[in-house]
């Protein structure tokens, strides 16, 4: 009679031990993804929650595990993700050993907004943008064959003019956006490459050079001479036109705002 507590705890023993085991071993996740077209590639499938995941190879199929220490017979939500298709999620409980999860995904027929770095750093979708946003490819910069960037940039954006001081190899070349906005102060736009303000200004080391000594200016002194029918080239003309991704030209107030005064002269 005593021996049945004991046989009734080895029992119970018995049928908590495949639990006990389960909830100690890690839980291995599989699957397959498919589409309208059939297997997906490249489709993250993940639980957010734990922060573990896995993507499919080209058969469609994916398998990740999850440690043994995080496995706790949770109620867990498993994502699968692409772009291009509507994402899923499933429920299910997260417990040791293998489980098998399948997904269909649907072809999303919108696109994926563009999103752009702004000049303060932040992020924004171009749908959101105060200002005009022209961009010109590598590809027209690099068969317009002009040694000069600003060059190159002649007729590829609207409302953009630019010109060449002369037609002298080397020779300078401005750009005007939107038209003359004065009649004495430079109206050269700001350039920025990778986030570092660049200056296009022309300087010509002849204008150092004085007159002979029997032409003075007041006072007795020296006066500086002229180009002396030299073409100084811009300064933008030092970069080299095949070393450039791609140019994105801004218009407007709300652009020249972004990046202070410096860039009053693009408005």
């Amino acid at each position: 009679m005593r021996l049945a507590p004991c046989r009734s705890l080895a029992a119970l023993g018995c049928l908590l031990l495949p639990a006990a085991l389960a909830a100690q071993e890690p839980a291995t996740i599989t699957g397959t993804v498919t589409g309208e077209s059939g297997p997906l590639a490249a489709v993250a499938v993940s639980i957010p929650e734990l922060g573990a995941g896995g993507v499919t190879r080209e058969d469609g199929r994916y398998s990740f595990t999850v440690p043994a220490a995080r496995v706790q017979r949770q109620s867990v939500t498993l994502t699968a993700r692409r772009v291009g298709y509507r994402p899923k999620s499933v429920r299910l409980t997260l417990v040791g050993g293998p489980t098998t999860q399948d997904f269909v995904l649907d072809v999303n027929p919108l696109q994926l907004g563009e999103v752009v770095v702004t000049g303060a750093g932040t992020t924004t979708a171009v749908e959101k943008l105060g200002n005009v946003r022209n961009q010109v490819k590598s590809e027209l910069i690099t068969r317009s064959n002009e040694p000069n960037v600003v060059q190159a940039l002649a007729a590829k954006a609207p409302n953009v003019q630019v010109n060449a001081s002369s037609g002298d190899p080397g020779a300078s070349s401005r750009v005007q956006i939107r038209g003359l906005r004065t009649l004495i102060g430079n109206i050269e736009p700001l350039f920025v490459i990778d986030g570092v303000p660049v200056t296009n200004y022309t300087f010509s080391t002849t204008d150092l050079n004085p007159v002979d000594a029997g032409n003075t200016g007041v006072g007795g002194q020296a006066e500086f001479g002229t180009q002396e029918g030299t073409s100084a080239p811009n300064r933008m003309f030092d970069i080299n036109p095949d070393d450039i991704e791609n140019v994105e030209i801004l218009k407007g107030a709300a652009a020249a705002a972004i990046y202070g005064a410096r860039a009053r002269r693009t408005a």
